[in-house]
């Protein structure tokens, strides 16, 4: 009699431990996919606040204001030792750039997640393998 009690308690347990580690995996999914979601954001709204701010200097003054991506580098050891990366980043727009790594975020995130797509395919692949193969 308590063998099976036991057993239904033991069988409740494995239930609760699976659905919780379902839990914890959708919360993380979640948590990556807001974190790139976020950044993306961040670096594309960023990009065109900038240029929404150099359409209105524009209209308003009719001058281009000069905001280049080298403005937002703060790296002055490439004026010095990196002559031509300078002059790179003094030609670029710094909208630009910002809208160009908003979209580099999520080319990444989409790289990641068919990495991480094909690493639990594989998993299951190995795991169901040697019972395909007794099978036979």
């Amino acid at each position: 009699m308590f063998g099976k009690i036991w057993a239904k308690v033991g069988n409740a347990f494995g239930k609760a431990w699976r659905w919780m580690g379902m839990a914890a995996r959708k919360l993380l999914d979640w948590l990556v996919v807001s974190f790139f979601v976020l950044l993306f954001l961040v670096f594309f709204l960023t990009g065109m606040g900038i240029l929404g701010f150099h359409v209105y200097h524009f209209l308003k003054s009719g001058e281009w204001p000069p905001l280049a991506a080298s403005d937002f580098a703060q790296a002055t050891w490439l004026q010095t030792e990196w002559i031509g990366a300078w002059k790179i980043l003094n030609w670029l727009p710094a909208s630009i750039i910002c809208m160009a790594l908003s979209f580099l975020v999520i080319l990444s995130y989409s790289k990641l997640k068919k990495t991480l797509r094909g690493a639990s395919v594989s998993e299951v692949t190995k795991a169901v393998e040697p019972s395909v193969v007794a099978g036979k």
